[in-house]
């Protein structure tokens, strides 16, 4: 059967509305599914506008680069949220499957427990690390000063309000990038089991 790291990593799909329950979503879902793909574009519009307007060259091209990096998480996470029933297909098709001998159920387990540890921890570092270093270098910074010099409509150098919003901005933007950094959890146990 399906490991159960999968299955939580899938569960939380389902919580927070990147997947939906049944054959088809409702319309509720289908705007869920439509605000999040509008959401990741806005961080990657916000990324090289931010790169346009830097008039330091090291910092616009770091924004570019991170506005492209962060453009092929977009095109993921578009994947993961309209071929969730691909997915789902895949894995049921590839990870349920009978061992009926037990020294090669033994060494299938062993082998699995082994990856599915590596894995939490992969999913761990990339759901705190990711979402949580730009809430906590905001807080600590002396200077109110965003660690990447994003294009913003607010003006967040001079206004603590607007400071905050695109923090906030940054902050669920990381998050939904960690989501497809953590879909790859989901590539690499198919290609071990595939393996095994």
């Amino acid at each position: 059967r399906i490991h159960k790291v999968i299955g939580q990593i899938i569960s939380i799909y389902y919580l927070i509305g990147i997947w939906h329950h049944g054959d088809k979503p409702t319309i509720g879902e289908t705007r869920i599914k439509l605000f999040y793909c509008i959401y990741c574009s806005l961080l990657v519009l916000s990324l090289a506008v931010g790169a346009i307007k830097s008039g330091n060259r090291n910092e616009s091209i770091f924004l570019m680069n991170a506005s492209i990096g962060t453009a092929i998480f977009t095109i993921k996470n578009w994947i993961l949220t309209w071929r969730q029933k691909e997915i789902l297909n895949l894995l049921n098709r590839v990870c349920v499957f009978s061992i009926r001998n037990d020294v090669d159920h033994k060494r299938f387990d062993g082998r699995i427990r082994g990856f599915m540890t590596l894995v939490l921890v992969f999913v761990t570092v990339a759901a705190v690390a990711g979402s949580l270093g730009t809430i906590v270098l905001s807080a600590l910074s002396s200077e109110k000063k965003l660690f990447m010099k994003i294009g913003f409509p607010l003006d967040y150098q001079n206004s603590e309000t607007a400071f905050w919003i695109a923090t906030l901005f940054l902050f669920t933007g990381n998050f939904l990038y960690s989501i497809a950094v953590i879909s790859t959890a989901i590539i690499w146990y198919l290609l071990f089991v595939c393996a095994l």
